[in-house]
């Protein structure tokens, strides 16, 4: 099993139903594409050598160097700069008002904050009733053949967690947050908020806010800032041939890190964007063996 602190394989690729990868950072994708590479190789009878294994590392450093590149060409869309330039609250609002983010272009801000001359933090806490919590006989129970209980259990998990996704851009005393959860992107009609869809801003422009104060509130399920703004907020859409979990087969670093560039435009994200907004990417990755 691949397992460190970038990502953990679960299973192999080449038995069903594949291998799970779970991936938390760009080094992290940049394993996981080195491993599927390495997983198809071996898939075709081919051993591989500890030349060609460098040669693959190689490859696919520079699919990512390449891919990362394009991105920084993209700039911060006028949009986000527009709100990062506000000079005062009523800025804010005013263009708050008028503006609809899309996820794509949160990620842009987020791999291109130095070109504005601001620093990054991002955390994505997730919070879980203590009685939905996973136990070592729900594990157990995992691997047998009676999936009732447990399969009830995970959906109910999956309804009442809580998971927010938290990004701080700083520049001296000037700060400036964003954040969302899951129950913030639901569709119009299931969501809470009138208009549908958002994410949250605030920024040192409130005056009565600490930065590391409105970090920390995160730490509690229901310590989310209330003083924020909503703004119009257009999430990824996972489509068929999108990134969210599923079966896969074939990938390789130039699909991890892909150079089309509708692709980096559309809101369909790429894995290292999915990374980056939202903390996390995940997979199930099937190798067919040649028999």
């Amino acid at each position: 099993m691949l397992r460190n602190r970038h990502v953990t394989r679960f299973g192999h690729p080449f038995s069903r139903p594949g291998a799970r990868y779970h991936v938390s950072d760009i080094e992290g994708l940049e394993q996981a594409a080195l491993d599927i590479s390495l997983a198809r190789i071996a898939a075709q009878g081919h051993v591989t050598s500890q030349l060609e294994t460098v040669q693959l590392l190689a490859d696919t450093h520079q699919a990512r160097l390449s891919y990362e590149s394009m991105i920084r060409a993209l700039g911060i869309p006028k949009a986000i700069d527009a709100l990062l330039s506000a000079t005062t609250k009523r800025e804010v609002e005013r263009i708050a008002e008028a503006s609809i983010i899309t996820e794509n272009e949160l990620f842009l801000l987020v791999h291109n904050h130095s070109q504005k001359g601001l620093t990054h933090r991002s955390r994505f806490p997730e919070f879980v009733p203590d009685h939905l919590q996973i136990t070592d006989t729900d594990r157990k129970e995992m691997h047998s053949s009676v999936f009732g209980r447990i399969s009830r259990k995970i959906s109910s998990l999956f309804t009442f967690r809580k998971l927010v996704h938290v990004h701080m851009f700083e520049r001296d005393t000037q700060w400036q947050c964003m954040f969302f959860s899951y129950e913030d992107i639901d569709e119009p009609g299931a969501n809470h908020w009138k208009h549908g869809p958002h994410i949250h801003y605030v920024s040192h422009l409130w005056p009565h806010l600490d930065p590391q104060q409105v970090w920390e509130g995160f730490d509690k399920r229901k310590g989310r800032v209330s003083a924020g703004l909503h703004i119009r907020f257009r999430p990824f859409e996972f489509t068929n041939g999108s990134w969210d979990p599923g079966m896969r087969s074939g990938l390789t670093a130039d699909v991890l890190f892909p150079m089309d560039p509708p692709q980096l435009r559309g809101q369909d994200p790429t894995p290292p964007a999915q990374l980056m907004t939202r903390g996390a990417w995940t997979a199930d990755i099937f190798v067919p063996v040649d028999r």
